[in-house]
């Protein structure tokens, strides 16, 4: 029955006291739970689970943890897939990530496409144990870089402003800068007031045209069809916005950015309909974190991969162990 609750050690503790009135040492509730889930391979699990094709892998840090563990999940049924620790405390190295794919494939895991962040590890791993999926860069780990250079434009705008006593200046910039940065069909009538007061207080700035610089660049995903018309709309983005924008170190970096090689596998999902842009793994990472808050961290990977298994075989196949 406490294998079956799959709960914390001292939910399954309140349990035995509750039902049975029965009290049992939390170490020996913890070895039934891990030898019970120890007997099951993840092999077995994931065969039964079954597998879209659309992998999602990200990195995360666990509780209690100085290295990262690398995730893997299905993008098209939302299921957690499998985990793993490395060795890596500051990023995912490609050795690492080659190692973990090919653990994944012998669990017969072959995708036709693979969404992960950009990190240049997982991007290497991916390429070189599956050659012919398709990767596709998450498009919210994309805007988010793009978001932390526009806001950094900001910072330091309000920072030149500062310096030079424009005290009301600076207040209203640091006042209005969510407001900018917010996209503008989510504005509110705040949000357009802030974006009023800037422009009128600063027209022809850089700070003035970041609402539309910004929208501009979303409309190159947003917008395009295929991606031949998206690499048509960034070179005319390019074009339109650069020339503009020569003295600003921040925005240069986007500019870097989408004219790196890295842009091609951000457009992946336009010529393919049936491949999202965007990843699962982070909703799925904090769905893991639940259990392993409730349990103050997992002591080792083997009790990570343990509570997986259980929670795989509860959640995904109605099927409890014991």
């Amino acid at each position: 029955m406490i294998v079956k609750t799959n709960g914390s050690l001292q939910q399954s503790g309140d349990v035995a006291e509750e039902l049975a009135h029965l009290h049992i040492p939390r170490a020996t509730l913890h070895d039934w739970k891990q030898s019970a889930a120890g007997d099951i391979s993840h092999q077995d699990i994931l065969k039964r689970i079954g597998f879209s094709g659309v992998l999602c892998v990200d990195e995360y840090r666990p509780l209690r943890s100085q290295t990262f563990d690398l995730f893997a999940s299905d993008r098209k049924t939302g299921r957690i897939l499998y985990l793993n620790q490395t060795e890596d405390r500051y990023a995912i190295s490609g050795d690492t990530a080659e190692r973990f794919f090919l653990e994944l494939q012998g669990f017969s895991i072959v995708p036709k496409a693979i969404i992960a962040d950009m990190s240049a590890g997982i991007h290497k791993g991916a390429l070189t144990v599956f050659p012919d999926a398709l990767l596709q860069y998450d498009y919210f780990h994309v805007m988010k870089s793009v978001h932390e250079k526009l806001r950094s434009e900001i910072r330091y705008f309000w920072w030149t402003l500062k310096q030079e006593k424009r005290n009301d200046d600076a207040a209203l910039i640091w006042d209005a800068q969510w407001s900018l940065l917010k996209n503008q069909e989510s504005w509110i009538m705040t949000n357009e007031e802030y974006w009023k007061a800037v422009y009128m207080q600063f027209p022809g700035t850089l700070i003035a045209w970041l609402p539309t610089f910004k929208q501009e660049l979303r409309d190159i995903f947003d917008e395009s069809k295929n991606t031949t018309e998206a690499f048509s709309r960034r070179d005319q983005w390019i074009a339109h916005w650069q020339p503009l924008v020569q003295t600003s170190k921040h925005l240069k970096k986007i500019f870097a950015l989408m004219q790196s090689n890295l842009f091609p596998f951000m457009i992946t999902y336009l010529d393919h309909s049936w491949l999202p842009r965007t990843t699962n793994a982070e909703t799925l990472i904090r769905t893991y974190r639940k259990m392993e808050k409730a349990r103050y961290g997992f002591g080792s990977i083997q009790g990570r991969k343990n509570h997986l298994k259980l929670f795989q075989l509860k959640t995904y196949l109605a099927q409890n162990i014991g």
